[in-house]
């Protein structure tokens, strides 16, 4: 079927920095026995003391109070506790209980960092990337944010994947892209899942894939993700990567779209394609779909979403992921067939250069000589004309001494 209406596009979210506070243990719940923290903070404990800071940065069981919670943010950090070192970056960053100092923030965040804090890399990456407390360098920052993927964090394989589909700060590759997407959405990152979604429907990174395209879309969908709502609803409405056109459902879907604050297109298209018996179908399913996704989100900055993968949905993204292996392999072995030719190339280029030295000092050579043979020359003449000079003095001197007896006769 010809494809009659464009999906949303856009996949150009890229996300800030991470603003959580890290806590151990009881502080990650709303009852916080903050006295029975504070006496283990008391007696050294880093932990607790990093949960008593939590606990009074967030109001956990007793009043909230930024300078308290930076104190034992201190306290811990001093101690080494490297979560605390990643909260104090949050305090400083955002102000409370000092003064906001972005300098000061990514320099806790960088200690973080080192001391292995995924969401520290991940703040590290973006303050280098955006020259936020540190000089900007965009280098250091994609070695960060890589840093951060690896440690497995959904906000820095996304980020990663935009950096590889863009070409922004690496070499373009839109294989790699899917790959940090896939591992994203696997963690339950929606905007991950849309992303993927995009390049697996338009067979950019890997062969098209209609019918994974349309569960990844519905995956993100049902966490109310707007592009993902109205990107689905059109597939549905078309019949594209499902099993059969599906006018209500796709209607009722991307009305939720709008909802959620995307534009009116696609809803607009579709119900002028409805007849009144089976708008009031779509109006009732949108009540029901109302009910089951949560709040309805727009692209912004903020920080991932859930993502619930069914059974199906799991196995065609192990596929794709098997499909995208093979590919990065046959490229990694491409790259080094590559880099093998660009070896032997400057090799016979060093040879070349060593051929035109070699020639150039036989010229030389050459040139040597004939100066030589030429002096050879000059000298051999030279001796011709003193043996020459010498013959005749020989000769004059012999007819001397045939003259000499008569002379001496003649005197006697």
């Amino acid at each position: 079927m010809r494809r009659t209406f464009e999906g949303f596009q856009s996949a150009a979210w890229r996300l800030g920095l991470a603003g959580i506070l890290l806590a151990a243990g009881p502080s990650a719940r709303a009852e916080v026995d903050v006295m029975a923290l504070r006496n283990r903070a008391d007696q050294g404990d880093a932990a607790a003391a990093n949960a008593v800071g939590t606990a009074y940065a967030n109001g956990q069981g007793v009043t909230q109070d930024y300078e308290a919670a930076l104190h034992y943010f201190r306290v811990a950090s001093d101690s080494g506790f490297s979560e605390a070192e990643f909260n104090l970056g949050q305090m400083y960053e955002l102000g409370r209980g000092v003064r906001a100092d972005a300098a000061a923030a990514f320099t806790s965040y960088l200690q973080a960092a080192k001391q292995g804090v995924p969401l520290a890399e991940f703040n590290v990456a973006n303050m280098y990337a955006e020259g936020r407390g540190v000089r900007k360098n965009g280098q250091e920052g994609i070695l960060w944010l890589r840093q951060a993927a690896d440690s497995g964090l959904p906000q820095a394989q996304f980020n990663l994947g935009l950096d590889y589909e863009d070409g922004a700060g690496v070499v373009k590759n839109e294989a790699r892209a899917q790959a940090y997407y896939r591992e994203a959405a696997a963690q339950g990152h929606a905007r991950a899942a849309f992303n993927l979604a995009l390049m697996v429907e338009q067979g950019r990174g890997s062969a098209p894939d209609l019918p994974t395209a349309a569960e990844l879309y519905h995956g993100a969908a049902l966490q109310g993700f707007g592009p993902a709502e109205n990107n689905y609803g059109v597939m549905l409405a078309e019949g594209r990567g499902v099993k059969a056109p599906d006018p209500v459902e796709g209607f009722a879907w991307v009305s939720l779209a709008v909802e959620s604050g995307m534009p009116p297109t696609a809803r607009d298209f579709f119900a002028a394609r409805l007849d009144p018996t089976r708008m009031e179908e779509a109006r009732a399913r949108i009540a029901v779909l109302r009910e089951r996704t949560p709040t309805a989100t727009a692209p912004s900055n903020g920080n991932a979403q859930s993502l619930s993968v069914d059974s199906g949905l799991r196995d065609r993204i192990e596929r794709l992921q098997r499909e995208l292996e093979s590919a990065l392999s046959a490229e990694e072995e491409s790259e080094r067939h590559a880099a093998n030719l660009e070896a032997q190339v400057q090799a016979v280029r060093a040879a070349e250069h060593g051929i035109g030295d070699l020639e150039a000092t036989v010229r030389d050579l050459q040139a040597a000589n004939a100066r030589l043979t030429s002096e050879v020359k000059d000298k051999i003449l030279q001796i011709a004309i003193l043996n020459g000079q010498l013959d005749q003095a020989a000769a004059v001197l012999r007819k001397q001494g045939e003259k000499l007896p008569n002379v001496i006769g003649s005197g006697r």
